[in-house]
């Protein structure tokens, strides 16, 4: 190649660098075509309750066309929700079931939203995260007491939960505080039937603890 074809050629690859570098530094002081994400933050697909699908939804400020998918922490392509879809402006709502397109559940972690504007040729990544949690929560009875204030039951547990004492599988009082206190109706003194239960904040349960008190 010659002298001069290289010099044109320096200077082309220079205008289109500096053409792309000015389209980002523009991008960057234009106001987000998208605003005010809100995310199901807990997510356990194998829960069998309310938080096994993730609502992920945001703000749309014009009408536009969206390829919508769900990265890991890496940033690479976990699951597709949307593809080339055209919606008006105004909040934009997607589901996600905590699986891959293979149809997998997917690593426990943390997951964001990828959002692709075809009409403004950009591309958003929510800072907002989604963690995925299918561990249940581990529970343990420290100590159970009988007497004449009722019965109060201790416990720890590994992490923030809900903890619920349960009659024969009915709720009959909430852990506060690492303490179950229940004061059971007249008659019904003995312990039998009472399991300890805690609850994650992906829903997540744990075994049912027998509940044995001493006098």
């Amino acid at each position: 190649m010659g002298r001069t074809a290289l010099l044109v050629l320096a200077v082309a690859l220079l205008v289109g660098s500096a053409a792309a570098f000015t389209r980002s530094e523009r991008l960057k002081l234009e106001p987000s075509p998208v605003a005010k994400p809100k995310f199901d933050r807990h997510l356990s697909p194998t829960c069998g309750c309310l938080h096994a699908t993730s609502t992920l939804s945001l703000l749309l400020k014009r009408p536009e066309t969206l390829d919508v998918s769900v990265v890991d922490s890496d940033g690479a392509h976990v699951a597709t929700l949307a593809e080339s879809q055209d919606l008006p402006a105004g909040r934009a709502s997607f589901d996600w079931d905590g699986r891959a397109d293979d149809g997998q559940v997917v690593p426990d972690g943390l997951y964001r939203l990828k959002v692709r504007l075809e009409n403004d040729r950009r591309t958003i990544l929510i800072p907002k995260t989604v963690l995925v949690d299918t561990t249940a929560p581990r529970l343990r009875i420290v100590e159970a007491v009988s007497g004449v204030d009722g019965l109060q039951v201790r416990y720890k547990t590994n992490e923030n939960v809900r903890v619920i004492l349960l009659l024969n599988g009915k709720k009959v009082e909430r852990g506060s505080g690492g303490t179950v206190t229940w004061q059971p109706m007249e008659g019904a003194a003995s312990t039998e039937g009472l399991t300890l239960v805690a609850v994650d904040r992906a829903g997540n349960r744990s075994e049912p603890v027998p509940v044995v008190a001493t006098p």
